[in-house]
């Protein structure tokens, strides 16, 4: 459980130079065709030779990169010419995104924002966020212009496609600012100034942490950490014309607070600068066999209300694929072991064992047969020597590493017997993966050989149904 806008804390420097205001459409749209590089054989929309931030060079000295910010370029252009009397707003959102897209990629939160899980290097990172970026400019030209939220991101997050067609394994809302429809805003310190504007009521709140998020220009919320669950509980305010709070908003869609485990939630603004309130919940925060659902709610926020709202249901079909980990075993252990690997897991998503919860009463449902797996016999309770292995450049975040009910089990690798445990756990701030550790014994001792995460991955074309409500004054 993460609160997302709290990783927002600088503005990056923008490499197209967009004009702050828009007076007549032929002129934008020449600036914008200059930057897009239709000039140019190859490289990107901007001169490499002028580039001055960490994230234009990234895109000079990488091909691809340059491509796909071409190729922004070009898609931006087109929805200009499409754009009539919204001009201004596409500018405005383009500016947004840019900045939005350096900070994901080069801000100082990069190395532990829930935002950036799933992007190890930063040519990730770019090179996603501008496939998000044309989906979204595509989705508005495919819809004929309409920026309405719910259609232009349902269609945003059908078009996102890698470049082997498959869906993108990031989540719904950092699917919505990597392409510039939710901006997040930065989060504050509760600084005397904010203690003189709220009431006393709005800031007594327990938690480990408070926060104060300004979103849009006339709407504050206050934001508390805390708990075994690190779950966050939030409260919204509008602000008068002096900037100071007034009456809390509802609760957005009546929810229970605090949120935990499988939500995100965070305040921002909307492609056009319109404050909102969104948060995602995944399905399950285990990797169990089977599609993979998550919903995202965004409400747009009026001066004492909650306005617009935009809930989507999106359905992916999923599969079990290695992912990051090490062996230290001899090659032909180690090959047999990533080969097997996804098997078990996916024997073990689709058990009854998993859909019990990860707390596994006596009585409950047991753990099922893996093929090659015996289970050993244990004459003493489990404890951290069966932790996850640590590995170099992976930190390692879950239930208590495993899940201390899953059995110890015997492998007769090909160099001879090794000990396995596989189990659902999280990495990161990432959920639905399954951890594997694989140690060796010597003597009385084990020890690891080899570790990996095994997640449950995005495939095919999602299935998305959204509900949307305008408000009417």
């Amino acid at each position: 459980m993460a609160f997302l806008a709290k990783m927002f804390n600088s503005v990056g420097n923008l490499h197209h130079r967009l004009p702050t205001a828009v007076n007549r459409l032929p002129a934008l749209i020449t600036a914008a065709l200059f930057l897009s590089g239709t000039a140019l054989a190859a490289g990107p929309s901007f001169d490499c030779a002028a580039a001055k931030t960490p994230t234009e060079r990234a895109i000079c000295a990488d091909p691809k990169l340059a491509d796909q910010d071409r190729e922004v370029a070009r898609l931006y252009s087109q929805a200009l010419t499409q754009a009539g009397t919204d001009v201004a707003a596409l500018a405005g959102e383009q500016r947004r995104w840019l900045a939005t897209r350096d900070r994901l990629c080069q801000g100082p939160a990069k190395p532990t924002s829930p935002l950036t899980v799933g992007w190890p290097t930063e040519a990730e990172c770019l090179s996603q966020t501008m496939i998000l970026r044309q989906a979204a400019l595509t989705a508005l030209s495919k819809g004929e212009g309409d920026p309405s939220f719910c259609p232009r991101a349902s269609m945003t997050l059908t078009l996102a496609r890698t470049a082997d067609d498959a869906p993108l394994q990031i989540p719904l809302d950092r699917q919505m600012i990597a392409a510039g429809l939710v901006v997040p805003a930065p989060e504050e310190k509760l600084s005397p100034a904010w203690r003189h504007r709220l009431s006393a009521a709005a800031i007594n709140r327990r938690g480990d942490a408070i926060a104060i998020v300004p979103f849009g220009s006339s709407h504050v919320a206050v934001t508390a950490t805390g708990g075994t669950a690190d779950c966050v509980s939030v409260t919204a305010f509008p602000l008068d014309a002096s900037g100071k709070a007034g009456p809390a908003l509802p609760p957005p869609e009546n929810h229970a607070q605090p949120y935990c485990w499988t939500e995100t939630v965070g305040f921002g603004t909307d492609g056009s600068g319109q404050p909102l309130f969104f948060t995602q919940n995944a399905d399950s925060i285990r990797a169990k066999a089977g599609p993979e659902r998550s919903t995202l709610f965004i409400h747009l926020a009026r001066k004492d209300r909650w306005g617009d709202s935009c809930n989507l249901e999106v359905t992916y079909q999923a599969a079990y694929r290695l992912g990051e980990g090490t062996c230290n075993a001899s090659a032909p252990v180690c090959q047999a072991l990533r080969q097997a690997a996804p098997g078990w897991a996916a024997t073990v998503g689709a058990s009854p064992w998993v859909e019990a919860g990860p707390f596994h009463p006596a009585g409950g449902p047991a753990y099922p047969t893996l093929p090659d797996l015996t289970p050993q016999e244990m004459d003493e309770p489990l404890d951290a020597t069966f932790r996850m292995p640590n590995f170099p450049g992976w930190h390692y975040r879950g239930f208590s590493a495993f899940e201390m009910s899953s059995p110890l089990m015997t492998w007769q690798s090909p160099d001879g017997p090794l000990t396995v445990r596989i189990a659902p756990g999280t990495v990161g701030w990432r959920v639905g993966a399954m951890i594997l550790g694989v140690w060796r014994g010597q003597g009385d001792t084990l020890t690891p050989v080899a570790g990996y995460v095994i997640d449950h991955v995005r495939v095919g074309h999602p299935s998305i149904k959204t509900v949307s409500s305008v408000q009417v004054d």
